[in-house]
């Protein structure tokens, strides 16, 4: 009975949610779509809100008590920066066009990297979700990166080519790639070869495919959870370019749970 009433409300969830695609997240680039801007339209919005908050609170509660287990997410061969064996883990999803996390890219990962990353205690990794409705070249941009990875596989080299990427205010020109493969010392042939090819649009398209199943549409976005050998778990989902008191907030409480729950199944 339990097990009915919490898939009827995922159900509700989801449909719920469909209406709610058209409304803007304030702290990240969403999918959106063209709506009417009326007081009682918006005042519905914020209803509905209240409602799925409600809902998914509950649902929770439910899983819990019948001993649901939450489903564990694997990070995969994705950009990876940190201690491999740190017991904390946030995976990030971006779009390497959207203002939202170039700003997380560069005011809050510095203070992340030194505080959490470099000192062992959290795992970052990086993955893709181009809204290519709204930024036409991100999802080039996302080839970009990827493909550079593979010539520069070290996290200087990453986070180097991932803070171009973001300074570039137009698309990727063959012009743009030429700058890009001479300040980033890889080879631009390789670059091209790699971008027209199927691997890396299959390995982006996997990273879309994984915001899908956790219900993302805006970016930045993110999963922070406990995780054992790329295995996230025990994990909750963060929206928007959030301040560095609020990602230190959320990183603290899982340090926490990791000191106390050392086996990570």
């Amino acid at each position: 009975m339990f097990y009915r009433v919490l898939m009827n409300s995922n159900l509700f969830i989801r449909l719920v949610f469909m209406l709610l695609v058209s409304s803007l997240f304030l702290s990240g680039c969403a999918v959106t779509e063209q709506s009417k801007s009326t007081d009682s339209m918006q005042s519905e919005l914020v209803l509905l809100k209240k409602q799925v908050s409600t809902l998914t609170q509950n649902q929770t509660i439910i899983a819990q008590k019948i001993g649901l287990a939450q489903p564990h997410l694997n990070v995969g061969e994705s950009a990876s920066l940190g201690d491999e064996n740190a017991p904390v883990i946030l995976v990030e999803f971006t779009d390497l066009r959207c203002p939202f996390c170039k700003r997380f890219n560069s005011e809050t990962f510095p203070t992340l990297m030194d505080k959490y990353i470099s000192t062992g205690k959290m795992r970052f990794i990086g993955k893709h979700l181009p809204i290519t409705s709204l930024h036409p070249s991100a999802f080039i941009a996302s080839q970009l990166l990827e493909c550079s990875r593979e010539q520069t596989s070290d996290a200087i080299g990453y986070e180097k080519a991932k803070t171009w990427i973001f300074s570039q205010k137009k698309g990727i020109s063959d012009a743009e790639l030429d700058s890009f493969s001479i300040a980033q010392n890889v080879d631009k042939t390789a670059l091209e070869a790699c971008m027209n090819g199927s691997d890396v649009t299959a390995k982006i398209r996997e990273d879309m495919l994984m915001a899908k199943q956790l219900g993302l549409n805006s970016t930045p976005s993110f999963v922070i959870g406990l995780q054992k050998e790329g295995v996230v778990t025990d994990w909750k989902i963060i929206k928007g370019a959030k301040t560095i008191d609020q990602f230190s907030q959320a990183i603290d409480q899982f340090v926490t749970l990791a000191a106390n729950k050392p086996n990570v199944e």
